[in-house]
């Protein structure tokens, strides 16, 4: 019987945490050092898009190419903004 309850427990406390707190749990799950960046954000804007969450902030430790911004946004199906001199993409995310 505790094994049910554990996994009833995960579920309800799960259900009860925020969109971005669970986001933050999935990608510390799914997310790679042995996967492309990004491959990793994309899955991060799938992550986020079963999440209900339409925006994203995300700070790169370098800047993206404009090749990888088009993979990553075809890919993600997502608007993908780099901000002017900082390492930050913004995502907004299509449904």
């Amino acid at each position: 019987m505790a094994p049910v309850f554990g996994e009833a427990w995960k579920e309800t406390t799960k259900q009860d945490s925020d969109p971005d707190s669970r986001l933050w749990e999935m990608a510390l799950q799914s997310l790679s050092t042995s996967r492309s960046d990004e491959s990793n954000l994309v899955s991060l804007i799938r992550l986020a898009r079963d999440e209900h969450i339409d925006c994203l902030q995300v700070i790169m430790p370098y800047s993206l190419d404009a090749d990888q911004i088009e993979t990553i946004q075809a890919k993600g199906n997502a608007s993908i903004t780099a901000v002017p001199d900082e390492d930050v993409l913004i995502a907004v995310i299509h449904a």
